[in-house]
């Protein structure tokens, strides 16, 4: 933003107006209060996740969503993941068909049409 304003009062003609705009905004800066950042968790939810000190938090792979897991199950599963070794096929081209079917016997279930539609694979590798 400073950038900005610099290069911007640059333009302005004659000099004095210039530092009267970067004045002007200096004074509007300072007055500014930050936005208060809204809490979605209470002040007893909020400490008591501090206290737990064997957990991460991580970002899930897709969407803005967070998991919060145990360390000793995080170990473990990323273990098994290093363990596992590369796969010889990707798998997918077999999994999508199964989730497929599964989705369409069980359509009457899910609460729309829509969900449906978000649910169905469609990543098939060709």
């Amino acid at each position: 933003m400073i950038l900005a304003v610099k290069m911007a009062a640059g333009k302005i003609q004659p000099p004095k107006a210039a530092d009267k705009y970067r004045w002007m905004v200096r004074t509007a800066t300072e007055k500014a209060k930050p936005k208060q950042i809204r809490q979605n968790i209470s002040k007893a939810e909020r400490r008591s996740l501090k206290e737990l000190i064997n957990i991460k938090i991580l970002p899930v792979d897709k969407g803005n969503a967070t998991v919060i897991i145990d360390v000793g199950t995080y170990n473990i599963k990323i273990q098994a993941i290093i363990n596992a070794g590369k796969l010889r096929k990707d798998p997918t081209a077999s999994v999508e068909p199964k989730i497929q079917q599964a989705l369409d016997k069980n359509k009457s279930d899910l609460p729309n049409q829509l969900s449906w539609r978000n649910l169905r694979p469609r990543y098939r590798s060709t």
